[in-house]
């Protein structure tokens, strides 16, 4: 199978709106969104957390009762996702522009099985949109990536950002219950930086798909409560 050059499809055509103070950042979608040689499947939609099998929409919908999964048409579907992050202040983008999948992998949407070379330049799009003060990440690869290139121009971040995953890590390890584990992972920034003339607060979320990453306890619910407690206005169901 030829090893192609896949360019993000969303990121170009979805602009985010200068209201967005939460950024919510992710890899890449499944390769059949940005190849020409495959197709979507039923269920599908053409928007970030696309894929019929990502529960990013399903939590979103939990956390606020906002039905958003119900409309079939998916004209109709993207532009309620629209409306659902323009009225609550969040955005989504992702970090990779421009990537490949791994030599054998090349219809893989894990993030491990991506080879990335063009990043997005936060830091553009911090001095940009001057309300956003929160970047929560679905992945701990995506915010790997991120401080990557945030740290072209700032050396010491990544290593401030991977001291913090560190410190994080070590203190999971003494942890006795999985209520403990899954808070002190998730529930609390990884890092705060001033950057762009503001300082801006790094989240990581736990995966909006159904793997619990080898985490117990790490259910729907659970996540649902995590989501509402990291993203701005939001209130988990009682």
């Amino acid at each position: 199978m030829e090893h192609l050059t896949e360019k993000h499809p969303f990121n170009c055509l979805e602009a985010i709106p200068d209201n967005a103070s939460t950024l919510i950042v992710g890899t890449a979608p499944p390769p059949r969104f940005s190849r020409p040689d495959m197709c979507l499947l039923t269920g599908d939609t053409r928007f970030y957390y696309g894929s019929k099998s990502n529960r990013m929409w399903r939590l979103l919908s939990g956390i606020t009762g906002t039905p958003l999964l119900e409309e079939p048409d998916d004209a109709q579907r993207r532009t309620n996702w629209r409306n659902f992050l323009t009225v609550n202040d969040l955005w989504m983008f992702d970090v990779l522009q421009e990537y490949k999948r791994k030599s054998g992998k090349e219809t893989s949407a894990r993030d491990a099985d991506i080879e990335a070379f063009d990043l997005t330049d936060f830091r553009r799009v911090f001095a940009a949109k001057r309300r956003i003060n929160k970047i929560a990440f679905t992945s701990q690869q995506a915010a790997d990536w991120t401080f990557r290139k945030l740290s072209d121009s700032a050396s010491q971040l990544d290593a401030r950002y991977r001291a913090a995953i560190s410190r994080r890590n070590e203190i999971g390890k003494h942890l006795q219950s999985d209520h403990e584990r899954i808070a002190q992972k998730f529930r609390g920034p990884i890092l705060s930086e001033y950057i762009e003339g503001r300082e801006i607060a790094f989240y990581i979320l736990p995966t909006p798909t159904r793997m619990s990453g080898g985490m117990k306890g790490l259910n729907s619910k659970t996540k649902e409560k995590i989501y509402a407690d990291v993203l701005m206005a939001m209130r988990a169901p009682r």
